[in-house]
């Protein structure tokens, strides 16, 4: 199998380089390209290219499979909005032809070194998944996962009491999605807490959050929806928006759209129009508020991670609440680097590693389940 697959690449290397090929290796190349759909999208793809001088150097490297894609589409994305120099970079051309080598050669003969592979260890850096705890108002607790049969929890909370309140925990490498008895949808990240009653009062709806969560608020001129934080209180009446309050982190809100107030428990407010954050420092007792892309706030809701010239130890944050693991720096100059990227958030984290290896002088060792960070040169 390992030398049919260098065989195929050889063909297709040739094809691409304009080498002539035998008739018996024509065959072979267009029986595998009757095969299947895919080998012929693939191949289509790698016609298009003109610069075939990185194959050989690629074909030594080795990559798993299921990253290989993802990885140097990263490493391209990484090019075109990071504003830093970066010591080595594959072209475009190169990059999509390097993508196809990695598939065709790849062996699952583990001898074969990878790049930023993970320690010998029991535990490894995976992503998330979607899981929660709910805690019902009379105390008893239930695990649910994406498999769960979300009409037992709703008769759950159904028959419990209506006016006190239940509680939606999300551990770290945890998401959850719920819709509050008024029809309101809750997007509930790791490592998060949204406490709710089963039914809201006749007045206003409100709840507490600790974390983070993006909600769609359904419209009630006449019943606000207050979302209760430990610096104050977010009081809309139909909106979609993003809040973000973990310890580490000052209080944010951005608006998508819609209208939001909030008022701090100093007595502080402020209003929010879309497209806009309010960043509220607690210590300080001080709201900002500045135009954004919104997306930078709420693509997670939508699996995906966005980064956009943020630093390495605030991109590391945000990747470790949703794969698990914790982070070290061993060169503190390496926190303030600004980078971009984006990343599926249920990739392997190495594909977003990877490519930032490539775009700056940075090094990621990872040992089980922490990640030692450091620079390459010095």
């Amino acid at each position: 199998m390992e030398k049919k697959k260098q065989n195929i690449t050889r063909l297709i290397a040739s094809a691409v380089l304009g080498i002539k090929l035998s008739a018996e290796e024509q065959k072979i190349l267009d029986d595998w390209l009757k095969n299947n759909t895919r080998n012929q999208r693939v191949f289509e793809e790698v016609q298009t290219l003109r610069d075939a001088d990185e194959i050989l150097e690629l074909e030594r490297k080795g990559y798993p499979l299921h990253m290989a894609t993802r990885v140097l589409q990263q490493i391209e994305e990484n090019q075109k909005h990071s504003k830093h120099y970066w010591i080595k970079w594959i072209s475009g051309v190169a990059a999509v032809l390097a993508v196809t080598i990695f598939i065709l050669t790849w062996s699952h003969d583990k001898s074969i070194k990878q790049p930023l592979a993970q320690s010998e260890s029991t535990e490894q850096i995976v992503p998330g998944k979607v899981e929660a705890i709910l805690t019902l108002a009379n105390g008893e607790k239930l695990h649910i996962t994406d498999t769960t049969n979300i009409e037992i929890l709703h008769n759950k909370l159904v028959t419990s009491d209506s006016t006190t309140y239940n509680t939606l925990t999300v551990p770290p490498a945890g998401e959850f999605f719920y819709m509050l008895s008024d029809g309101t949808q809750v997007w509930i990240n790791s490592d998060s807490e949204l406490q709710f009653p089963a039914n809201f009062e006749t007045s206003k709806r409100q709840v507490k959050l600790r974390g983070e969560a993006f909600f769609n608020v359904t419209h009630n001129q006449q019943r606000p929806f207050v979302v209760s934080l430990s610096e104050g209180d977010i009081t809309v009446y139909g909106t979609r928006f993003n809040v973000s309050n973990y310890e580490d982190s000052d209080l944010s809100a951005v608006l998508v759209e819609g209208c939001i107030g909030f008022c701090s428990k100093h007595g502080d407010s402020v209003l929010l129009n879309p497209s806009e954050q309010m960043i509220y420092k607690e210590d300080k007792d001080e709201i900002s508020v500045k135009k954004v892309d919104t997306e930078l706030y709420t693509s997670w809701i939508n699996h995906r991670f966005v980064f956009k010239e943020q630093t390495l130890e605030e991109i590391m944050t945000t990747l470790s609440r949703w794969y698990g693991f914790s982070v070290r720096f061993a060169d503190k100059d390496v926190r303030s680097i600004r980078l971009s990227g984006r990343l599926n958030r249920y990739d392997d984290i190495r594909v977003l590693l990877y490519s930032y290896e490539e775009v700056a002088n940075i090094h990621f060792d990872i040992q089980g389940r922490e990640i030692i960070i450091s620079q390459k040169d010095k």
